[in-house]
């Protein structure tokens, strides 16, 4: 049996006859499909707007990636072999926050881990992308936090040392940018959702 024609519910399946089990599972998940596409609209709404109220932003290791090795060469970005989930429309959208912003905000911890991926890549590309790298460490802003701190949050042992600071520094007026979904989360649950965006919110693959 073929897909049963959609309609607006179950009783106008019983008016056209199909009264099927698939037919009724059929129509729960087209209002299940509608339903989180309208969560992911408002989502992304929200998202923007955030954007363009907030001009100082703590941004992850993977979108650190993403902006040093688009700015040192965008074809790169479709090579690099920790880029693959990004495409060079996702750069586009990151500069065009990142240009919002009055100052990005990073962790050493961070900075470490974007320059241990940034090196997962052959020379001399690696070594351009090290120069975009320290430029863009001179003109951001670096919050060191004690690892005895971090260790002492609840979401250590599930996020690691790395993101577990960012759960330490981030905040309403100093939020977080993020592709990584666990991290969303936990950065969201840290002051009732106004502390992290989902960068996927914005740039959907």
């Amino acid at each position: 049996m073929g897909h049963a024609p959609y309609v607006s519910g179950v009783s106008g399946l019983r008016a056209i006859g199909e009264t099927s089990a698939t037919g009724v599972a059929y129509v729960q998940a087209c209002h299940r499909k509608r339903q989180r596409r309208r969560g992911f609209v408002r989502q992304a709404s929200r998202s923007s707007c955030l954007m363009t109220m907030i001009r100082k932003w703590f941004i992850d290791a993977n979108l650190l990636v993403l902006l040093v090795v688009g700015i040192t060469d965008r074809s790169l970005i479709s090579k690099h072999r920790r880029l693959r989930t990004f495409t060079s429309e996702s750069y586009d959208r990151l500069m065009t926050l990142v240009g919002q912003m009055n100052r990005i905000h990073v962790t050493p911890n961070t900075l470490t881990e974007a320059s241990n991926l940034i090196g997962q890549h052959e020379e001399p590309e690696r070594s351009q992308c090290y120069d975009t790298l320290g430029l863009l460490v001179k003109k951001s802003n670096e919050i060191f936090v004690e690892s005895a701190t971090v260790v002492e949050n609840k979401d250590f042992r599930r996020l690691g040392l790395s993101d577990a600071v960012l759960l330490e520094v981030v905040s309403p007026e100093t939020p977080l940018l993020t592709v990584d979904f666990d991290l969303y989360l936990a950065a969201s649950r840290a002051s009732a959702g106004a502390s992290a965006v989902n960068f996927r919110h914005l740039d959907p693959q």
